[in-house]
Formats: structure tokens, sequence, C-alpha cells
């Protein structure tokens, strides 16, 4: 599993993609692998802007939970890096 520690964090890395969702306050965006599976659903902190960095593969370091509703986990970013040079196709 493609995890990485920044300073102790919890992180993720993957294709960042919009998720639309019914249902209010569901996470809006979420980290896929190669396979177009989620491997975690991400939420921007106040001032993120995650918009920016949709199609691309990213880094995001912040705080980890887990929603047991998608059986998934979750990553409030406090941080983007974009992975330029690893672009999933």
């Amino acid at each position: 599993a493609a995890k990485f520690d920044i300073d102790g964090r919890c992180a993720g890395v993957g294709q960042l993609t919009q998720v639309v969702s019914p249902k209010a306050g569901a996470p809006r965006y979420a980290l896929m692998d190669e396979a177009g599976e989620v491997r975690c659903y991400v939420t921007p902190a106040p001032g993120v802007n995650l918009y920016n960095h949709v199609g691309r593969k990213v880094g995001v370091t912040g705080t980890r939970g887990y929603m047991p509703e998608q059986r998934a986990s979750h990553i409030m970013a406090r941080h983007v890096t974009p992975l330029e040079g690893q672009m999933l196709r």
C-alpha cells in the first residue's frame, strides 16, 4: 500500500478524483489507485484547494480517520503535493 509519513502525519497517495454523492456532508474527493479503486476519501481542510489537483497523482498529508458507512479511510487534507512526472493514464 502506498502510504507515506511526513513528520509523523498520516498521508495517502493516488489520483485525486471528484466524487459526486447525494448525501449532504459526504466527501467530495477521493484518492484512487491504478485499478480505479478508492484508496481513501479526502476532504480539504479550510483554505486547502483540491479542485486544481483533480485528475493528477498527488500526495496528501493531514488527519486520517475512518468512515464506517463507506468502509473506507478518510483524510482531512492539510497539504497537497503534486507528484509530477508520475501521471496516471
